[in-house]
């Protein structure tokens, strides 16, 4: 074998043989004279080569019985051995790396079966990305674009083999040792970048427009499917779950470059990677909203979602067709809630359960009894408590469900009938080892004894297929409290991670919405923790309280909501004047509006904004607050109300705008922790971090609660109880955990401070994974 000759240039070599040897005799055979010369004049054309003979007399051209062969089997060729050669070139240029014998045998045939026509183009085209021969006579342009070509070849002329002469000079044989040098030097040149590029030899010549374009499209239409990864290690595609997350051993195709898509028409076509990340994930958004195009919840917490998986989309595409799966619920049931009213009269309501995911284990996700709820609040709901579970470290999968049915206002008897019609309809879908419902908005303690104990008459077991259960009968010490206590453990690792490792909650202004249970337990450990409160809010208004709450305070707003069922109007006047009542709704028997804007009963009297820090209870912008100088548009809720450190949003979903973030800025925020499931629209949580407001969100803030429920049902297997200081510390170490998750997953991905990215992150690389490792469910 000369020097430099490779196993590649072997293989390819043998293969083009064994393509000629398959055209049998129908290669060798003379074609009729007009179609021969129309032929080799469109080869000659092609690489500008002249004939010596005679005009009008095409020079007969010598067919060559046998060759000498060099050490690796190639053919020696000779003047008369260019249709050889160029059956050689041909051969070799439909040739991929590691293509088959049959499969270039079968592509020389397709090219006999051409018409004259195109046979002679498709020969023309072969010749002129490096097939040509140089002949006496030959075009000066030709040559040029040859030599251009291949710079590097040291005189081979357009990859033939043959070392340049000039025209004068007679063209004899080369020896098999001069060919095979020659030849190993320009074809191991192109063999080296094909293989470093992936392509075969024909796509690593200068291709025409139309080439070019349908190259890029077709790298487009591999993008857009995000084929396989390829491992380095093998140069195989791979096909099973290892390839996710092994960053180090897997990348992308190599076919496949994303640098090319963006304009390929234009100059300019190398686009950004993050572009055409984003474009992807534009189009998923709109197949999501395709779909659904009326569920407005559930589309904006996806996209939320998806924007905040840029970085890891960046590094690992593929993973947004496992966004598209998790997208998509396992399974959703939807039926009817027919139940009997005090006076005898049927009433019928919508029940829904959405079942997304139980990828890291048996369905888990609270019940919404409110008239909002529909299929959207639901799967929104379901597709947070994803990530939300996921980050627990505990093997809980995520759903939802709920029912449009509303509690206000109904008698026990109602509820009690509702509540057994539900779970009815939906006993035969839950259980402890595949659906394990809990509590929600208007869904407490009450609620899940009437659910619970209609399941096991239908079922007749006694299990744990409800978390949020009274102690007595297999709930957890500690659950009712879970939600709120955690907020506060996950806003105390936000602030040492902001403000220091010696800072605490210990004299920090703190505003709550919402006055149901999460509110009222997030208070209860403020308190504890002697932070000052200074709000709480119900759908009707909120309380206002100028010195702060203390426990006999929130004992008395406790009572107004969870025994007497009554609005925070009742819970203000009980307290002898400590707690002020501000609303936009008029006060029975009051003409104009309430405390909380100016007399004028279209409420349209413009509030004096004061941007007063004052720090004291009875300050200056406290008391002008609460005569009608407001920082905030919506009347109803506490945000700019006063000023103030922490917010904790623990009423509903989108519950504070970009007005209502500007407000809480102007009032000196400086953090703001989620308690409800994505109470602050996209607009606002993006005004808070463009502000440096540190932000957590609610999938990692209020996870305490179904970490609890998760260690409810541990203490159901088990058959024991633990003490509530067990519970206790339990949750505390695995909010500890969240946060870390959430920073130190923010930090990899370079957002460092940006909880929410850390958290949908963490949480959607956990999911993601183990969806793919169990066969794509």
């Amino acid at each position: 074998m000369p020097p430099g000759l490779c196993a590649h240039r072997s293989h390819v070599v043998a293969s083009g043989v064994a393509a000629r040897s398959a055209l049998g005799v129908a290669r060798a055979a003379p074609r009729p004279r007009g179609q021969a010369a129309r032929g080799r004049g469109a080869r000659a054309r092609a690489v500008g080569a002249s004939s010596s003979a005679p005009a009008g007399k095409p020079k007969a051209r010598k067919r060559r019985t046998s060759a000498p062969e060099d050490a690796s089997g190639v053919a020696a060729t000779g003047r008369g051995g260019s249709e050889n050669r160029d059956s050689d070139e041909r051969a070799t240029s439909d040739l991929k790396i590691g293509a088959t014998p049959s499969s270039t045998a079968a592509a020389a045939t397709r090219r006999r079966s051409m018409p004259v026509a195109a046979a002679g183009k498709a020969d023309a085209a072969a010749t002129a990305g490096g097939a040509g021969t140089t002949n006496n006579g030959a075009n000066k342009k030709s040559k040029k674009g040859v030599r251009a070509r291949f710079p590097d070849d040291a005189g081979a002329a357009g990859g033939s083999g043959r070392a340049s002469r000039p025209p004068s000079e007679p063209s004899a044989p080369l020896s098999p040792s001069a060919a095979g040098v020659g030849e190993t030097s320009a074809v191991l040149k192109r063999f080296s970048h094909h293989l470093s590029a992936g392509l075969s030899l024909s796509e690593g010549e200068p291709l025409a427009r139309a080439g070019r374009q349908s190259s890029l499209n077709a790298e487009r239409a591999a993008a857009d499917s995000l084929v396989a990864p390829v491992c380095d290690s093998a140069a195989e595609p791979c096909l099973g779950p290892e390839c996710f997350g092994n960053e180090e051993r897997c990348r992308p195709p190599s076919s496949v470059d994303l640098s090319r898509l963006a304009h390929p028409t234009s100059k300019s076509r190398r686009a950004s990677e993050d572009e055409i990340i984003k474009r992807q994930i534009a189009a998923l958004v709109r197949r999501i909203a395709a779909r659904d195009p009326e569920q407005s919840e559930f589309l904006q917490a996806f996209e939320e979602v998806a924007h905040d998986l840029v970085p890891v989309f960046r590094r690992q595409p593929r993973y947004i067709k496992v966004l598209e799966t998790i997208a998509e619920p396992e399974r959703v049931h939807h039926f009817r809630v027919p139940w009997l009213d005090d006076n005898g009269r049927q009433q019928v309501n919508r029940g829904y359960r959405v079942q997304f995911s139980s990828a890291l284990g048996p369905y888990k996700g609270g019940l919404r009894f409110h008239p909002t709820v529909n299929l959207s609040i639901v799967k929104f709901l379901g597709f947070e408590q994803i990530f939300k579970n996921a980050l627990t470290g505990l093997p809980i999968g995520g759903g939802k469900g709920g029912s449009d049915f509303d509690p206000k206002g109904k008698s026990d008897a109602e509820i009690l009938r509702f509540c057994q019609s539900f779970v009815t309809s939906l006993a035969e879908y839950i259980g402890p080892d595949q659906d394990v419902p809990a509590g929600d908005i208007g869904v407490g303690g009450r609620e899940i004894g009437y659910m619970y104990g209609q399941y096991k008459r239908l079922t007749r077991r006694f299990e744990g297929a409800f978390t949020g259960k009274d102690p007595k009968w297999g709930g957890s010490l500690l659950r009712p409290e879970a939600t709120g206590y955690g907020v506060v453990y996950f806003a105390q690792e936000m602030l040492r991670d902001v403000e220091g490792e010696g800072a605490t909650l210990r004299g920090k202004r703190c505003v709550i919405s919402g006055a149901g249970n999460v509110a009222q337990n997030c208070c209860a450990k403020l308190l504890e923790l002697g932070a000052t409160v200074l709000t709480m809010s119900d759908s009707s208004g909120f309380v206002y309280a100028p010195a702060g709450f203390d426990e006999e305070l929130l004992a008395i707003v406790s009572r107004a909501k969870n025994v007497d069922r009554a609005g925070l109007k009742v819970a203000a006047d009980r307290s002898g004047g400590r707690l002020q009542y501000c609303s936009d709704m008029p006060a029975p028997g009051a003409k104009g509006k309430g405390l909380g804007l100016k007399g004028a009963d279209n409420g349209d009297a413009a509030p004096t904004r004061t941007r007063g820090r004052g720090r004291g209870p009875g300050d200056a912008h406290a008391a002008a607050t609460v005569t009608g100088t407001h920082l905030h548009p919506h009347p109803r809720r506490p945000w700019g109300t006063c000023a103030l450190d922490i917010a904790f949003p623990c009423a509903t979903q989108n519950e504070i705008d970009l007005a209502d973030a500007k407000a809480l800025h102007a009032a000196g925020v400086r953090m703001v922790v989620e308690g409800a499931n994505m109470p602050t629209t996209s607009e606002a949580a993006r005004f808070f971090h463009s502000k440096g407001i540190a932000f957590a969100p609610g999938k990692a803030a209020n996870a305490g609660g179904v970490a609890v429920s998760a260690l409810e049902m541990t203490q159901n297997s088990m058959r024991l109880s633990w003490t509530r200081e067990q519970v206790d510390e339990k949750l505390h170490e695995i909010m500890r955990s969240i946060f870390a998750m959430c920073a130190d997953t923010a930090a990899e991905y370079g957002e460092k401070g940006n909880y929410r990215v850390g958290s949908n992150i963490a949480g959607f690389l956990k999911v993601a994974n183990s969806v793919v490792e169990q066969g794509t469910v």
